[in-house]
């Protein structure tokens, strides 16, 4: 029984539809929600976007011998960023700004109506068309109190002209599977090499409390982040929807990555494999135990924040808006807690290691800009190659920070073991003393 319905549920998430596809829900009580944004895609230049949308009631409503319409409406990026948020603009003035308008009828016994089809063409620049559905005249809900919700469904594809292939994703998310695949291949290859360190390490000096111990962990977050990124991207492929689990875990498993790297930078800045050896967990636990679950539950919080608005106007990549706000917010407070561990240890780093400490502490600030520089860049960019750009910034940052940790950690000719307890040949200490 649990196989069949495994094999039922891959089938609807594997279900061949090629197109994007989204279902908005709709109600429209009043003269603030006669006017709702629904969608937004993003098309190539000389790519033709293929729209079609239907309409149906959530249940019947037989309490009305009426024909309820409601219209949908097609806008330019520049057209509709400049009514998207004016609350002086009536439902009326924002239909006038739409370059295209389709009044349909909704039946009320609950079925779709005939879908309607429409191609837009794109013959200029790239650019993001956005897809609003309105009742200025207030013959909807406004009118029958206990009408149902609305489902207005609507499908999108990407066609070059001349061609007949489809392709079902905006023009921001386009490469972006080739490119996650790219970075899985590149921290495997890592972790790979990560492992084979970590062995060597345990047979030279019996110790299982080393820096390739906690890179391990995070290198295998970021490479299980990107891998359910990857499996979501390929499901969107094939249905237009994709799994909004692996999408969710993906996120989770890239700030857990980032959490992770950002302790191991810090315990560096504390001292631990230069000036001390073992961390005395005992007798700090009150401290590390508030600071580490706050900030894996804001990171968490983060990620489920970021899926809740996914196709929200203004959401160009996953931390744009309030989760980039909050993003950047942590990742300052936890930066001035890294200058805090250097600022506080820096004098009591024996000579050998004052060199690779400042060197650690210079890839510290790189790591923590990364987020910022990213967030940043983004705003220096259409709309539309924002996605990309992030993606390539964040993954390219944990690639770096990774490399030349592992680099530091993977010979005995290397400054950081020379300048390590390990590389001293003496017993360990502990930091307290």
């Amino acid at each position: 029984m649990k196989s069949q319905f495994l094999i039922v549920l891959l089938a609807y998430f594997l279900q061949s539809i090629e197109a994007k596809q989204v279902v908005c829900k709709l109600r429209f009580r009043n003269s603030d929600t006669d006017w709702q944004y629904c969608s937004k895609f993003g098309s190539a230049v000389g790519a033709k976007l293929n729209v079609q949308f239907r309409a149906q009631l959530q249940s019947p409503y037989r309490n009305n011998d009426d024909i309820l319409t409601m219209t949908v409406a097609f806008y330019n990026d520049v057209d509709f960023l400049s009514i998207v948020d004016n609350t002086q603009l009536s439902c009326q003035d924002k239909m006038a700004r739409a370059f295209e308008t389709h009044t349909i009828a909704i039946p009320t016994d609950g079925g779709w109506n005939i879908p309607f089809v429409q191609t837009l063409h794109n013959y200029n620049v790239p650019k993001i068309y956005y897809f609003a559905a309105m009742d200025c005249e207030h013959g909807m809900h406004f009118a029958h109190k206990t009408l149902p919700k609305v489902d207005l469904e609507m499908e999108f594809t990407n066609q070059l002209e001349g061609e007949t292939e489809k392709d079902q994703f905006s023009y921001e998310d386009q490469g972006l599977m080739r490119l996650y695949g790219m970075f899985l291949v590149a921290f495997i290859l890592l972790f790979g090499f990560n492992v084979h360190n970590y062995i060597q390490y345990r047979k030279t000096f019996d110790r299982y409390d080393s820096p390739h111990f906690v890179i391990l962990i995070a290198l295998y977050l970021q490479s299980s982040g990107i891998f359910m990124k990857y499996l979501h991207l390929w499901i969107y492929s094939s249905n237009g929807r994709g799994f909004a689990f692996f999408d969710i875990m993906s996120l989770i498993c890239f700030m857990l990555a980032e959490i992770g790297m950002s302790s191991l930078l810090m315990l560096f800045a504390s001292g631990w494999t230069l000036s001390f050896q073992d961390i005395d967990w005992d007798n700090n636990l009150e401290f590390y135990i508030p600071v580490v679950s706050l900030t894996v539950a804001i990171h968490l919080i983060l990620a489920a924040m970021t899926y809740i608005d996914e196709d929200a106007y203004h959401k160009y990549h996953d931390f744009s808006g309030i989760q980039g706000l909050i993003l950047l917010v942590l990742r300052f407070l936890l930066f001035a807690y890294y200058l805090y561990c250097y600022f506080t240890h820096k004098e009591q780093m024996p000579k050998r290691s004052v060199s690779i400490y400042r060197s650690f502490f210079m890839l510290g600030i790189a790591y923590f800009s990364i987020v910022p520089i990213a967030l940043m860049l983004t705003y220096l960019y259409p709309p539309f190659q924002r996605q990309y750009l992030y993606a390539v910034v964040s993954n390219a940052g944990q690639v770096f920070t990774a490399g030349i940790l592992l680099y530091q950690q993977s010979s005995t000719r290397t400054g950081y073991f020379k300048a390590s307890i390990s590389g001293q040949g003496i017993l360990p200490m502990d930091k307290f003393k």
